[in-house]
């Protein structure tokens, strides 16, 4: 069983996108990650393989961790985002 608090009415925010956030097409596709950038996770490979697929794809990491700072500066071909504490 998971107890779930009663939130506060409050006003719903409208949604983010990231095509209207960073001017993408509305037919680019997003691939995107959310947790731990931790080794074992293929989060290196991801970056790796990207270069395999057309350029209206688009990799987004959310989270933070021990990869974070070497997914950073990795080279990038295609856009590659890193909201941390987003």
């Amino acid at each position: 069983m998971r107890s779930i608090p009663d939130l506060p009415k409050t006003k719903v925010r409208q949604s983010f996108s990231f095509h209207k956030q960073y001017q993408w097409k509305n037919t680019d596709v997003v691939l995107m990650y959310q947790g731990m950038l931790n080794p074992g996770r293929g989060l290196m490979l991801s970056v790796d393989m990207m270069q395999y697929l057309p350029e209206e794809f688009k990799l987004v990491f959310v989270g933070d961790g021990p990869l974070k700072v070497a997914t950073m500066a990795y080279p990038a071909l295609f856009i590659a985002l890193f909201l941390a504490g987003s």
